[in-house]
């Protein structure tokens, strides 16, 4: 919290956010938190995911209901699933976890739920059919056609949409006094700190521009990810 405080202080003073932050029980010290101008209905709400196994330490998800300037609410949802060092089982818990919280919400508000999913391309295929598509829209299935992904695996290298919007149906069924501006959903990356270049292969000849990681030993870098933005407007 000390640093979000900072950061909104020092840097967004003008913006006047309020911070919607809570401690997680991660055991890096990695919590979740939400930045907002909108007015609260109703203090936040934080839940931890349940697994059906002994990994209990890890984020849960955040539940924020706020208003919009027209007095609409929509529902903000902030989440970091656990990371491809565990199971995809894990993810797919978070998944339920999350989908359980929207169908309490109901159907009448407008809902978005933003974070790191840590779920890969292949992993998308998998877990999108059952615990995704049925109960959510897609940032980069709704917009970003050209983009690659957020986080980029040199192993493999392969792209994935770690980072991701999800937005209840009601955001883009063209109906809604609110709606999603598709062609505002991008990958935000063109500050030059934000990109490296690696090889694809020994002779340099394929090269790939990828998230800029921050190093502690020389303090270059940024993130291992790339942001997404969303834009929401009224039509009517």
């Amino acid at each position: 919290y000390a640093i979000l405080k900072r950061f909104r202080d020092e840097y967004l003073s003008a913006a006047k956010y309020n911070i919607i932050h809570f401690e997680s029980r991660d055991l890096r010290g990695i919590d979740l938190a939400i930045l907002s101008r909108l007015k609260a209905v109703k203090a936040a709400s934080y839940h931890e995911i349940k697994f059906h196994s002994k990994r209990k330490r890890t984020r849960g998800i955040i539940h924020a209901p706020l208003y919009l300037p027209d007095g609409r609410i929509i529902h903000a949802l902030n989440f970091h699933f656990p990371s491809q060092a565990s199971s995809i089982k894990l993810r797919r818990a978070a998944l339920i976890s999350l989908n359980k919280i929207k169908k309490r919400i109901g159907h009448s508000d407008f809902i978005i739920a933003a974070g790191d999913s840590n779920i890969t391309l292949s992993e998308e295929k998998k877990l999108y059919p059952l615990y995704v598509n049925p109960y959510w829209k897609i940032s980069h299935q709704l917009g970003c056609r050209n983009c690659k992904g957020t986080s980029y695996y040199l192993r493999k290298k392969s792209w994935s949409f770690f980072d991701i919007f999800y937005s209840s149906f009601n955001l883009s069924d063209g109906v809604s006094s609110w709606q999603i501006k598709t062609e505002s959903i991008r990958v935000f990356n063109p500050l030059s700190f934000q990109t490296k270049q690696v090889k694809l292969n020994k002779k340099g000849t394929r090269l790939e521009h990828v998230p800029n990681p921050y190093r502690i030993g020389n303090f270059s870098g940024v993130s291992d990810h790339w942001p997404v933005i969303l834009e929401i407007h009224k039509i009517k």
